[in-house]
């Protein structure tokens, strides 16, 4: 997977990749990671999976944190964007790839119930939108004292 060279010229800059311990989200961090990019790494509950993809970045000789929050909290999806600019204050992108899978299949020994469907949407709708609002706020924050400092 190669992405555009585009992202080559944004040295020195970092990106919050949610769900990037596994499979597409793992890829995409490595491949910003490889274009020059410092990578905040999110994971739910992979662990072990995101301290070794920390690691493979780090290897490229780039920055990168694992941060773990569970989306489908909003308190927890709020802190997590907190820390993430504490440690990166330099983000400029937001790539949400995490996503839940469970019950996904009508034929799933499992029903479908109100509370998979809450799940599903809470973090695979809910929380992309939740932060890329803060990811929004952050940015006209960052705006703000960059013209000020121009003064």
């Amino acid at each position: 997977m190669s992405l555009s060279s585009n992202l080559s010229p944004l040295q020195n800059k970092a990106v919050l990749v949610t769900g990037a311990a596994k499979r597409l989200g793992r890829e995409i961090a490595l491949e910003f990671a490889r274009q020059g990019w410092d990578v905040a790494i999110h994971y739910g509950q992979s662990e072990s999976e995101a301290l070794a993809i920390v690691a493979e970045i780090k290897s490229l000789g780039r920055r990168a944190k694992a941060f773990q929050a569970d989306l489908a909290l909003e308190d927890e999806l709020k802190d997590l964007f907190s820390a993430v600019t504490g440690e990166f204050e330099n983000l400029q992108c937001l790539v949400n790839s995490a996503s839940i899978f469970g019950f996904d299949r009508a034929n799933s020994d499992s029903p479908l119930t109100a509370k998979t469907l809450q799940d599903h949407m809470q973090v695979n709708l809910a929380a992309p939108i939740l932060l890329s609002q803060l990811m929004f706020e952050y940015h006209k924050r960052q705006t703000k004292k960059a013209s000020d400092s121009d003064l």
